[in-house]
């Protein structure tokens, strides 16, 4: 199994649609630079696993255990994530554009700089994370938890977090141009100069909210407070 990145995507895959019920242990392995492009490694334990420059393009890793794995400045584009546990992952600089995060633990993972624009973030979990300069243009964050997450000058543009929990978070100098807070929990959370323009924004919980926008012109629809 150590040899994981000698086998073609095609006899990994086989391998593992007759083997289901083994349990595949990758630990702590080093697969930085490798082409694993279209592997399936869903269900397969990866705690600690280097992957950094790695080729993930359309790789499953449902259910996979990536906690405190080093995907930094991986290409992950289209990868399917789903309920993948990415705790105290690495994820700077990585591009996780058009992944499937749902369900996805992402507690405590740094994702400085890394691009997610158009991901699949429904239900997911990035609880303390750090989000610092991502593109999370047009990523869907429904009924996501972002709870006390570092989103500094983060590129949100038309992102879509609905009914999602952002409390204690800072998203300040963020760019939330036409993006939907819709029924959102933003309480102590802070937006000190971003750009909120025409975002739409309904029924939100903002108590001690720091709202200080951009200068251009925004639209807030009904807010609550």
């Amino acid at each position: 199994m150590k040899g994981i990145d000698k086998h073609s995507s095609w006899d990994w895959n086989y391998w593992r649609s007759q083997h289901l019920d083994v349990a595949v242990s990758l630990s702590g392995i080093d697969l930085s630079n490798k082409a694993l492009s279209g592997f399936n490694l869903s269900h397969v334990n990866f705690a600690g696993a280097n992957f950094k420059n790695a080729q993930l393009i359309g790789t499953k890793f449902k259910f996979a255990n990536l906690t405190s794995a080093d995907l930094s400045s991986a290409n992950l584009a289209g990868a399917d994530l789903t309920f993948a546990d990415l705790r105290d992952a690495n994820l700077s600089s990585a591009n996780l554009s058009r992944t499937t995060l749902r369900f996805a633990r992402l507690h405590g993972a740094d994702l400085e700089s890394a691009n997610l624009e158009s991901t699949d973030a429904i239900q997911s979990e990035w609880n303390d994370a750090n989000l610092n300069h991502t593109n999370i243009r047009w990523t869907k964050f429904c009924g996501a938890a972002l709870i006390q997450v570092t989103a500094q000058y983060v590129n949100g543009e038309l992102a879509d977090f609905t009914g999602a929990v952002l409390d204690l978070s800072d998203f300040s100098h963020a760019n939330f141009t036409a993006t939907k807070l819709i029924a959102s929990s933003v309480q102590g959370t802070n937006f000190d100069e971003s750009s909120l323009s025409v975002a739409q924004i309904e029924n939100l919980q903002l108590d001690q909210t720091m709202i200080v926008p951009a200068s251009e012109t925004q639209r807030v629809n009904n807010p609550i407070t």
